[in-house]
């Protein structure tokens, strides 16, 4: 499940791309971008069913990774089988918080805790402020793409590597006028790589970000 659709970043750029670049968007761009913004925010938010293992080291809290918690299927410390409840072993909240009830989790174990659960957000559910970073990130990326791209001639461009020879056609305008058509080339130079998220693309998902506590 994408974070946005190419709709969306057409609703961004305010253009109608065709059916071919709309493929590209679907099958590269987006899921590009939207690799980066999970790195960002520390895990999946896709709805889906997970499992997590944790250390015993007698806390009062867990902290599980995918947020928001939909349902908790089951817990399990040291093999035995636990039930949620307010007057039971345990208690769970949607920001991924798991409470032992009057008592800690057991003492320093490993790997004696096992968590399966339903977290994420239903494609529905995404916010707009992840849904429309990722549109906005995948609209600069495919942007710089096109301007690049219509640099360049007609027809295949080849390695200067291959063929010194040959000019490439891959021009850029550094100067023009209108009257009495007067126009100058310069090299084609790169924009430089960015990082696929801007700071203020950060600042609009940190409070999706996953957070840890001790």
């Amino acid at each position: 499940m994408a974070l946005c659709s190419y709709s969306d970043v057409e609703t961004f750029l305010q253009l109608d791309v065709d059916s071919s670049l709309q493929t590209n968007l679907t099958n590269t761009f987006i899921p590009y971008v939207d690799a980066s913004i999970k790195r960002f925010l520390g895990y999946d938010i896709e709805q889906a069913t997970f499992t997590e293992v944790f250390d015993g080291e007698e806390k009062k809290d867990l902290f599980l990774r995918h947020i928001p918690v939909q349902s908790i299927t089951s817990v399990a410390e040291d093999a035995v089988t636990l039930t949620e409840g307010n007057e039971n072993d345990f208690v769970s909240y949607s920001n991924g918080q798991l409470r032992r009830v009057a008592i800690r989790w057991s003492g320093i174990k490993p790997q004696n805790i096992s968590v399966t659960y339903v977290g994420g957000y239903a494609s529905a559910d995404i916010p707009e402020q992840i849904k429309f970073t990722s549109a906005r990130a995948t609209a600069r990326l495919f942007m710089t793409s096109l301007q690049t791209s219509a640099k360049a001639d007609t027809g295949t461009v080849s390695s200067h590597l291959s063929d010194s020879s040959t000019q490439t056609g891959f021009d850029i305008a550094l100067t023009e006028r209108i009257g009495d058509y007067d126009v100058s080339y310069a090299d084609v130079v790169i924009q430089a790589l960015q990082p696929v998220l801007t700071t203020a693309d950060m600042a609009v998902l940190q409070p999706f970000r996953s957070r840890f506590f001790v």
